[in-house]
């Protein structure tokens, strides 16, 4: 890194995801489909200055309308999936390591999606984020780890409809900030959303007026 100056995104481009590795280590992009797509680090076009970057879509080989979640190097942490239904699951940096380029890290029932992918330490919670504003926190380690071929198991129980939009890690002082289908955006602390058993409906951090979704 020649110099502290961020890179310059495109009009409507924000920064998803970023990843600390070394040259010939592999980078993972996870992808809306729930693959698993991979190459090695030096394999990344070299930018200087302010670049906006070669495009992503070209340099993992995504399909039409295929969606990079975050970009990973495997370290200690597991890798939590958390599909559009409601399914969640984790795997560990060695299994994901031996997972070979464009196969599936979840198997996806017919019509779900990933909706979220994140690496998370065990020990700490998890925040689940619902169209209908409804938000569960739940310890990671109610989520069972699994092989790439496991389906997951129930981490948000969801009304007809209603589809997971995100989920993260709570870490820190920390808060969800959810903006609703007329622009009107709320932050609610973590400390505000009580820790819930797994598969369960959570609270709704948000009062719906107008608004009919996040």
């Amino acid at each position: 890194i020649e110099d502290g100056n961020r890179s310059t995104p495109g009009q409507h481009d924000v920064l998803v995801s970023s990843t600390i590795t070394s040259t010939h280590s592999p980078v993972f992009a996870i992808t809306s489909e729930g693959r698993a797509l991979n190459i090695r680090a030096v394999e990344i076009g070299e930018v200087k200055g302010r670049s906006r970057g070669s495009s992503s879509a070209q340099i993992f080989a995504t399909g039409k309308g295929e969606q990079i979640l975050t970009v990973i190097s495997p370290n200690e942490e597991n890798l939590v999936l958390v599909t559009s239904n409601g399914v969640a699951k984790r795997i560990t940096p060695s299994e994901l390591a031996e997972i070979p380029n464009g196969k599936q890290v979840i198997k996806l029932k017919p019509n779900d999606k990933l909706a979220a992918a994140f690496c998370c330490p065990n020990g700490v919670d998890v925040i689940v984020v619902a169209s209908d504003a409804q938000t569960l926190r739940t310890p990671v380690d109610n989520i069972s780890i699994q092989g790439r071929n496991a389906a997951g198991v129930l981490g948000m129980k969801l009304r007809d409809g209603v589809k997971v939009i995100g989920a993260g890690a709570a870490l820190g002082d920390g808060a969800v900030i959810t903006v609703t289908d007329i622009g009107t955006a709320k932050a609610t602390p973590f400390e505000e959303i009580t820790s819930k058993r797994r598969g369960g409906t959570g609270i709704r951090i948000t009062k719906f007026t107008k608004e009919k979704s996040l």
